[in-house]
């Protein structure tokens, strides 16, 4: 095949520059951020202020990510808890999304989304968090709604954990006791699960299995002829994993 002269506008290659840094919280293998002392997650949350505020400015970097990796499945070599900071001089898609809708929003009301979001929240959560940080979760207005029928749904199922949580702290912010007023079910088996009270149930995706069944189909459809391929339905066994929340 030959390729074209011009450049192809499905196939484009283009440089792109950026770091990643490694943040090793404390040297114990058995800890998790959620067990560590208030003064070392302290210091952790500083440190990601302060990569955040030296990477913002460097003139190339245009969005940084700052996340925790553990756990076999996201290829984690490093046992104990530790964190990373991606920097990149392009802006990841989502995040770019939500910058111009919240740029949008900006325009069209003279004051900023997440600041009428929180003016909109209740404060009572805020005792509940050190570091003056307010948690924003998703919960929508139809979920509101359910919350203030006469007669409340006996359970929901959200679509998955972090919706699930959201709900969790907006169920518990009611007053309504969780599970003997409402169950609640999230999806993923997210490692947050594990750390409200009561824990969360969940259902546990195969996510491994998807990867390694989505690579053999892709590997697949390179070794057979395009117009070969044929649409495919495959159905991966979840987990019910049943806990206090249900």
């Amino acid at each position: 095949m030959e390729m074209p002269a011009k450049e192809d506008e499905l196939l484009r290659a283009e440089p792109e520059s950026g770091t990643c840094r490694v943040i090793c919280y404390r040297p114990r293998h058995d800890l998790t951020m959620a067990r560590m002392d208030h003064p070392v997650i302290e210091r952790v949350i500083e440190t990601w202020r302060q990569e955040y505020s030296t990477l913002g400015s460097t003139d190339h970097i245009n969005h940084a990510q700052i996340f925790e990796s553990r756990g076999l499945m996201m290829g984690c070599s490093n046992p104990h808890p530790h964190g990373q900071v991606w920097a990149n001089s392009t802006i990841p898609t989502i995040p770019a999304n939500e910058a111009r809708l919240q740029k949008a929003y900006m325009q069209k009301h003279d004051n900023c989304m997440l600041c009428t979001r929180i003016c909109s929240e209740s404060l009572k959560r805020t005792d509940k968090f050190s570091f003056r940080t307010l948690p924003l979760l998703p919960w929508y207005r139809s979920g509101r709604q359910l919350l203030n029928l006469a007669v409340k749904p006996d359970a929901i199922f959200a679509v998955n954990d972090p919706v699930a949580l959201g709900v969790f702290l907006y169920i518990q912010d009611y007053g309504i006791a969780i599970p003997d007023e409402i169950a609640l079910v999230g999806f993923s088996n997210n490692p947050n699960t594990e750390l409200v009270s009561p824990r969360l149930t969940t259902v546990k995706q195969p996510a491994f299995e998807i990867g390694q069944t989505a690579a053999g189909l892709l590997l697949q459809t390179f070794k057979d002829a395009p117009e070969q391929f044929e649409n495919q339905t495959i159905t991966l066994k979840t987990e019910l994993i049943i806990r206090e929340s249900s």
